[in-house]
């Protein structure tokens, strides 16, 4: 009764949000530099190149916008619909294409191709995008392209080092401890159950994942469930494992609630805070099990 009652505020609020809110021509993202201490030596020719493709690219782009499809996407078929605007709209990190070229998964003899809404996620050193193609008449997934999902430059930029997009940081907690979802979806989802005392970021694919540096003391490696036929193996796993045993000092694996696939499946499920609580309820138990009540307590859960 509380979290039905606590969803129903939260989307008066989200509705009341949306109607304050001017409606303005959309305007190109603006570019951040990328500080020199941040970027990984020595960098390969064609990396270099990647990253100014990747600038390129994001010139034409544009923040997350209300009523569009990309909005949609995220905060009602994810179920996202009382994140912070920091998270969705003023998020550094996403941006939105309006008409974005597709090919078809069943092309017909005069139309091969087709223009999509997409949202885009790019990674901390804008050394590659992941771009999602939305249907705008479902705004889900656009199964109808060929392509679901596409990868622009190079996500891998060393020998053993791998670039991520950075959804959310938080300072005070950064050094102690970071999450790190193989989406992001997944991740989007870990950042608003637990919010903004939580630094959370995506690999944009599980085999990237053991190629991740971050600055905490402990991983937090929030993990799927995998299934028949999804070609994640035993090896796939343990890989990931050892990589972060490398790159952290302790790495700590969550599981989402129930039996839900990833965690965005429980915002799929139960939208807004009625699944950031069960998100919460079950995460805090494995931390207990852990032994990481540190981490309970930096988060306030």
């Amino acid at each position: 009764m509380g979290c039905a009652a606590s969803q129903s505020d939260a989307i008066v609020k989200m509705t009341t949000w949306v109607a304050n809110l001017k409606t303005e021509p959309a305007k190109p993202a603006r570019l951040m530099k990328v500080p020199k201490n941040q970027q990984p030596l020595p960098l390969a020719a064609s990396l270099i190149e990647k990253r100014n493709q990747i600038r390129q690219i994001i010139q034409r782009m544009f923040s997350i916008e209300i009523n569009t499809p990309g909005w949609a996407y995220l905060r009602h078929t994810r179920g996202l619909i009382d994140a912070p605007i920091s998270l969705i709209e003023n998020n550094a990190s996403i941006f939105y294409v309006p008409h974005s070229v597709a090919e078809l998964a069943v092309p017909d003899a005069e139309i091969t191709h087709v223009q999509l809404p997409a949202i885009a996620f790019v990674t901390e050193l804008y050394s590659a995008l992941q771009q999602i193609y939305i249907d705008p008449e479902t705004n889900q997934k656009a199964f109808k392209a060929k392509v679901i999902k596409k990868t622009y430059g190079h996500v891998i930029i060393g020998e053993d080092r791998s670039d991520t997009v950075l959804i959310q940081r938080c300072e005070l907690t950064a050094t102690a401890f970071q999450f790190i979802a193989e989406g992001p979806e997944t991740a989007l989802s870990v950042a608003l159950a637990f919010g903004r005392l939580a630094t959370v970021r995506c690999a944009l694919g599980i085999g990237n994942i053991e190629k991740v540096h971050t600055s905490a003391s402990t991983a937090i490696w929030c993990r799927e469930k995998e299934h028949a036929g999804s070609g994640v193996t035993t090896e796939t796993l343990e890989r990931v494992r050892c990589g972060l045993r490398r790159h952290h000092e302790h790495v700590v694996e969550i599981y989402p609630p129930d039996d839900d696939g990833d965690f965005n499946d429980t915002h799929k499920r139960l939208p807004g805070i009625c699944g950031s609580e069960r998100i919460i309820e079950c995460v805090r138990e494995q931390f207990i099990r852990h032994g990481r009540r540190d981490i309970i307590q930096a988060l306030n859960i």
